[in-house]
């Protein structure tokens, strides 16, 4: 794992709580105005977050595994192998995300 600078405890939690699969403690890494993008879509409501977790960990059963951290603008971007149950398993993704509050503000799920 790159150590340029660590990785945000909020999204620490969000991988152990996916991992866990476990889609309340991975909702609650979210703060109250949140956007996930993900797979082209966007989920910018607590209630779609909500409803993004419990889908994504139910449809693919997947687990992350954190490779890389670095910097990029504003974000910060996590490299992460990622397996589950879905064509092409396992595949490096990169999680770029800001942070307010301690919690998760955006994140957007990138190839």
């Amino acid at each position: 794992m790159s150590t340029n600078i660590s990785i945000p405890p909020s999204f620490a939690t969000y991988a152990k709580a996916v991992n866990n699969r476990d889609a309340a403690a991975m909702f609650s890494c979210f703060g109250p105005s949140a956007i996930v993008t993900d797979e082209g879509h966007e989920y910018s409501s607590p209630e779609a977050i909500r409803r993004w977790c419990v889908q994504t960990l139910n449809q693919y059963q997947f687990t992350i595994n954190v490779t890389g951290v670095s910097p990029e603008g504003s974000e910060t971007v996590i490299t992460a192998d990622v397996s589950g149950s879905f064509p092409g398993s396992p595949v490096s993704l990169r999680f770029f995300l800001t942070i307010a509050n301690d919690k998760i503000a955006t994140l957007t799920i990138r190839n």
